[in-house]
């Protein structure tokens, strides 16, 4: 079993009890116009050196966050590097890139229903395993709080490609698309389908 999210495999996975299948997650998605604050921002930011993934955090995924928030009102806060331990037997622990929670003005999280993982060496397909690991933990946290949030999203991205993921129960779904950067008004118009499942 994986020490940490981290560490997780598909097959770590498995002994959760977890199915991972692909599947269309957006069939349908309507563009956002990215605010002239974002283009400006993106515009100046991908000049600047991106070697490592904090830059491309630092550059690319907060400005994108902080565009979210503004878009939906404030309807929800993330937090940066927080560490999530929610079953350590499990490996259900270490620190998540980003967790965004719906419970706002408040510094710990109470609330957790999307996971981003920062891709390593632009390898999304390795994160997958850790977004989901982070994804279930949430699941089980807010079980815990009973809290009645049992859909818990996820995306794993190094800023120019994204990729989505959502659990139900024991299932873990894959979104069979990418979505890019370089299609700024599709890539919010996901992230405001996501955000705007929990305001039901």
């Amino acid at each position: 079993m994986a020490q940490s999210y981290s560490k997780f495999t598909y097959e770590d996975l498995n002994t959760l009890g977890l199915d991972v299948q692909t599947k269309s997650l957006f069939p349908k998605t309507v563009d956002v116009e990215p605010s002239a604050w974002l283009k400006e921002t993106l515009q100046r930011n991908l000049k600047m050196p991106m070697g490592t993934e904090k830059s491309k955090s630092e550059h690319i995924l907060v400005p994108i966050l902080n565009e979210l928030v503004t878009l939906s009102s404030d309807f929800f806060t993330y937090f940066s590097g927080y560490n999530f331990d929610v079953d350590k037997t499990r490996g259900l622990k270490g620190h998540c890139d980003f967790l965004l929670s719906t419970e706002v003005h408040t510094p710990i999280i109470k609330s957790p229903v999307v996971s981003i993982v920062e891709a390593k060496h632009e390898n999304i397909e390795v994160g997958i395993p850790q977004c989901i690991a982070q994804m279930y933990a949430a699941q089980l946290f807010n079980h815990s709080k009973n809290n009645p949030v049992q859909i818990i999203h996820g995306c794993v991205t190094f800023g120019f490609a994204w990729s989505f993921l959502r659990i139900e129960n024991k299932t873990a779904y894959i979104d069979t698309e990418l979505y890019y950067l370089n299609n700024l008004p599709q890539l919010l118009g996901v992230w405001k389908l996501v955000i705007d499942f929990y305001r039901q």
